[in-house]
């Protein structure tokens, strides 16, 4: 699991469709010295001590300064955010717009209104439905960092 055993399954709720959606895992990585076969191994050390080196989604560091998911202003849109792992909570934030609905764990069921940054923890994921209100960057972020 330290060393990135992980995805994401995604359960679509009948009676929610989205016409536009997004899935990011988190995963924090806390990769060793590079052997000579070209395969990091997981620091043992900075993993028992919860200080990773990259704190990440979808698996590469900064992809999305240079690739933002794009929607228009006040469309609707889902995220699904997946928390890998293996330590620290994911503490899900959007800059500059609020979530309309957070359904923890994708579950309808447990919905939240009106959330700026939701807590994931290891293992758990969440579903965001939201919208931003106008043209510009809005980043996301995890403030475990």
């Amino acid at each position: 699991i330290g060393n990135g055993m992980h995805g994401a399954i995604i359960v679509e709720p009948d009676n929610l469709p989205a016409e536009r959606e997004f899935v990011l895992v988190s995963s924090e990585f806390y990769p060793g010295k590079k052997p000579i076969d070209g395969v990091y191994e997981g620091d043992l050390d900075r993993m028992l001590a919860v200080d990773p080196q990259y704190v990440v989604f979808n698996g590469k560091v900064d992809q999305y300064k240079t690739a933002p998911l794009v929607v228009a202003p006040n469309e609707p849109f889902r995220i699904w955010v997946m928390n890998a792992g293996p330590t620290l909570t994911n503490a899900f934030h959007v800059i500059g717009t609020m979530f309309n609905e957070t359904h923890d764990t994708g579950n309808p069921a447990n919905t939240e209104y009106g959330l700026q940054t939701y807590n994931i923890p290891p293992g758990s994921g969440a579903m965001f439905e939201m919208q931003i209100p106008d043209p510009g960057l809005y980043p996301f972020v995890t403030h475990a960092m």
